[in-house]
């Protein structure tokens, strides 16, 4: 059985020399190998202590922390078109793991769509944003938190500022209305829809998405 160290290890070289101006114009999809290293790193955070998952999200570089936002976006539409659960909660566990790395703001849109997934799946979107929040650290902690109803709200404690969480809800609230993004922003985003019928809005080019 390989060592796990080593497979973190093989896992981030496939990944860290990619850059988001390389996927922007014109779309394309994230290799294989980075999708097969991104599942491969959830995997691992997902069933690691809380040291082994800080050290993985230590080591999460802003350079290619796009990267598992992307596998998350990628996991909320396919999860609707397949009628697949599960990627939702892989999507989660990779916002969980890259942590806002970046700008907590650029994770917000990317965690209300897989909210938005999960309700149009009929799952249990508050317990399954409670237990990724569970294992998830500051910022994402308090994003996620956001989006558990009062009763589950004891499995995941908010620790970060009121921003995140504000916003968050606002995403969640204009999604649920079917506006997807701010008003301002609306007219920039082409609106897709999955085989399953459902209508999602992006902010990059998705499959046959893209910006107008």
């Amino acid at each position: 059985m390989r060592n796990v160290s080593d497979l973190t290890d093989k896992a981030f070289e496939s990944i860290q020399h990619l850059r988001v101006g390389d996927f922007i114009l014109p779309y394309r999809e994230l290799p294989s190998a980075a999708i097969a290293a991104v599942e491969n790193l959830t995997g691992i955070f997902d069933v690691g202590t809380p040291a082994e998952r800080a050290a993985i999200a230590q080591r999460v570089d802003r350079s290619f922390a796009f990267v598992f936002e992307r596998y998350a976006h990628s996991g909320a539409v396919e999860s609707v078109r397949r009628n697949d659960p599960s990627l939702i909660k892989r999507g989660l566990v990779a916002l969980a793991l890259e942590n806002a790395k970046v700008d907590w703001r650029d994770t917000l849109p990317v965690a209300a769509l897989l909210h938005n997934s999960a309700v149009r799946l009929k799952t249990d979107a508050s317990g399954l944003f409670a237990s990724i929040g569970e294992i998830a650290q500051p910022p994402m902690r308090g994003i996620l938190s956001s989006y558990v109803s009062p009763q589950n709200r004891g499995r995941s404690s908010p620790t970060t500022t009121r921003s995140p969480a504000r916003e968050a809800r606002s995403h969640i609230s204009m999604l649920n209305r079917g506006l997807g993004f701010p008003q301002e922003l609306s007219g920039r985003f082409d609106r897709c829809s999955g085989s399953s019928g459902g209508d999602f809005p992006f902010g990059i080019s998705v499959g046959s998405c893209s910006l107008p």
